[in-house]
């Protein structure tokens, strides 16, 4: 049910996106805010793109936070999230093993959750589901009242609808985030969390302060890494008892399906665990790289003489500029700053570009054109099918999704708390920044080039001058291809 619809979006929009997007970045050699020189009454879609990254930037790296406050306490000599005897943890905690029958009453007693049937010398008695015994019980009413009172203090917590919390929710909520109420308690900064915040942004930057020649040696680490410890939790897995040249069109047929892939690789490792294990959550770190390096490279491309020998100051400046706007994210109510901005960034901003991107490219650029320029850079024409899913299938699919979106939507929540009114309105403001530069931008263009409306958006709509190949070679080939 989830793989079929999941390989249909992928072929249908993920890979011609993809495509398209490491084409006309190619050909051009520009990033996404100036690559729109190809139709610049579109301008704004280079800006969305970029202010979409930037909001995904901001609140993305708590994740990574997260997971190295999680990575800071493996080295113990006890998970704490396996322990109800924790600072953080109240008298509702139970661990997996008080759940499953393991030392519910120290070394006098045993239950697990197959049916109950208390032994006392031949006195058997049973009820609700479970099986509790106790060993060497010598007719002490004090000693049974005391086991039964233990027996139904668990079965309370651990029950289909016990009032229980597990020990790992604890150590997230309680320990982790240090939960407020709501987003009106935002409380104050966690300087743990606020530690691995800035680990996670120094990390980035050390890796990013030298363009895309230090990001490729550290990628040898990143992209390679997961695979290793995902198969390590794969074989684990399914050992538990409880089991059931740049080519851009080769390249982005490759990196399409290798991210996929590692998804479904990813999710055959959790889920053979699950058996074993609630569930799991991972994040790659590389998606932070790709987004703070979009918006580097747009302002050295917009500032080429201010920031192109001062690239690593640049670096470091959003780097702390973004650390020090998400410091919010590492306060007690940093969980639901999170929650809104991972609920409204992207869920309309990122349909609308698709669709912008098809239509302008597809339709105003052509087809036709666009792959005479592919073929200047692969020495051939892209498929037939990629041509169809530009033109057609893609931006249809993405208009469908952004009309579900609207008409679909649900206010943000987390767990059972619901979000203010006020909090709503902001979320609003979240998902539309993103696109208030399409018509805004549009505006702008046609009030400032001359003539007739007309005229204008005819003007408007066609390649600027400054729109050629990047390697000034193939300049003379992309024009005997369109020939």
């Amino acid at each position: 049910a989830f793989l079929i619809p999941f390989f249909i979006f992928l072929v249908t929009c993920g890979l011609p996106l993809f495509f398209l997007e490491c084409s006309i970045g190619q050909f051009s050699g520009k990033g996404p805010l100036h690559v729109w020189t190809i139709a610049p009454l579109f301008a704004g879609v280079g800006m969305a793109m970029n202010i979409v990254s930037a909001m995904c930037a901001f609140y993305y790296n708590i994740i990574i936070a997260w997971a190295l406050y999680y990575l800071g306490h493996v080295f113990t000599k006890r998970l704490p999230w396996t322990s109800c005897d924790n600072d953080w943890n109240t008298d509702n905690c139970y661990t997996v093993e008080d759940c499953h029958g393991y030392g519910l009453a120290g070394n006098d007693s045993l239950y697990s959750a197959n049916g109950f049937n208390y032994s006392d010398n031949g006195f058997n008695y049973t009820t609700n589901g479970f099986i509790y015994t106790t060993y060497g019980f010598n007719d002490s009413a004090s000693s049974y009242n005391a086991s039964i009172a233990l027996l139904n203090s668990t079965m309370s917590k651990c029950g289909k609808n016990g009032t229980g919390i597990s020990a790992a929710e604890e150590f997230w909520k309680r320990s982790v985030l240090r939960i407020s109420d709501g987003l009106e308690d935002m409380g104050t900064v966690q300087w743990e969390m606020m530690l691995c915040f800035f680990a996670a942004w120094l990390f980035i930057f050390l890796c990013l302060m030298k363009g895309v020649q230090t990001l490729g040696k550290v990628v040898y680490v990143t992209a390679t890494l997961p695979y290793v410890l995902l198969t390590a939790i794969l074989i684990r897995g399914v050992t538990l008892p409880d089991l059931n040249t740049f080519s851009t069109l080769r390249d982005s047929i490759f990196i399409t399906f290798l991210g996929e892939g590692t998804s479904i690789y990813g999710g055959l490792a959790v889920f053979s665990v699950l058996g074993f294990m609630a569930k799991s959550r991972n994040t790659g770190i590389e998606d932070a790289f790709g987004m703070v390096e979009i918006i580097c490279g747009s302002i050295v491309e917009s500032y080429p003489k201010i920031f192109h020998k001062r690239r690593v100051l640049l670096t470091g400046l959003i780097c702390a500029f973004f650390f020090i706007l998400g410091l919010p994210l590492t306060m007690n109510g940093g969980i639901y700053v999170f929650q809104l901005f991972d609920w409204y960034s992207t869920s309309f901003g990122l349909p609308l570009i698709g669709v912008m991107e098809c239509f302008v490219l597809g339709w105003i650029y052509g087809t036709d054109k666009l792959s005479d320029d592919i073929m200047t850079m692969i020495g051939r024409r892209p498929p037939l099918f990629m041509t169809i899913c530009w033109k057609y299938i893609t931006p249809t699919i993405l208009a469908v999704a952004l009309g579900f979106a609207f008409w679909g939507y649900t206010p943000p929540t987390y767990g059972d708390y619901e979000f203010p009114a006020f909090a709503r309105g902001l979320g609003w403001c979240i998902g539309l920044v993103p696109i208030l530069p399409i018509p805004v931008v549009m505006v702008v263009k046609i009030i400032t080039t001359s003539g007739t409306f007309g005229e204008r958006v005819k003007t408007l709509i066609k390649p600027s001058a400054d729109w050629e190949p990047a390697l000034k070679t193939d300049v003379l080939m992309a024009d005997e291809a369109r020939v």
